[in-house]
């Protein structure tokens, strides 16, 4: 039986740690790249499962699929195809979820906006990696105290907005406990 996500607690969110001035300095020196990414969640009939893939650069980690927005594409468009290039999901976009996350990553200050996404077909990646649906968020995530701060954020945020579109979606069907598919 799949579990729906664990709810992250608000108390984890009440205290973000601050940049010192060294930080702040070194983050304005950095250079930016903005990303797109997905959040593939669908309804397996016992519950919600949201897709992960195998991260290129540790493959021990699983991860949301992202990349670079090309020049010339929206947030959106880029969001839809790198989902659809890491894991072979064709979706159509819900909503943004959140605020973009911000780390670093080597000189780089990498900034990605992530959108929930309802999967409509699926196939093999074309890039041959590795994707699972997980009934329940992993407990290894990539980054250091602050990133793993802001994933957290996510995730709740992430937990609000499928519950926001279960809800706008079918609410009659939902209340009676009919609503297999979002």
């Amino acid at each position: 039986m799949l579990a729906r996500p664990e709810c992250v607690q608000r108390v984890e969110l009440a205290v973000q740690p601050r940049l010192s001035e060294p930080e702040i300095a070194a983050r304005h020196s950095l250079t930016r790249i903005e990303q797109a990414g997905g959040i593939v969640v669908r309804n397996d009939g016992d519950g919600l499962s949201v897709l992960l893939v195998r991260a290129k650069k540790d493959p021990a980690l699983w991860i949301f699929p992202k990349g670079h927005i090309e020049p010339g594409e929206t947030a959106e468009a880029a969001a839809l195809r790198e989902t659809q290039e890491e894991t072979g999901v064709q979706g159509a976009l819900v909503a943004p979820v959140g605020e973009p996350l911000e780390f670093q990553s080597g000189a780089e200050l990498v900034r990605v906006q992530y959108f929930l996404i309802r999967p409509i077909t699926e196939s093999p990646s074309p890039e041959g990696r590795e994707k699972r649906w997980f009934a329940r968020w992993p407990s290894r995530m990539p980054g250091d105290y602050s990133m793993k701060f802001q994933i957290s954020d996510l995730r709740f945020q992430i937990e609000m907005r499928i519950e926001d579109a279960v809800a706008r979606s079918r609410p009659v069907e939902r209340r009676l406990g009919l609503l297999r598919s979002w």
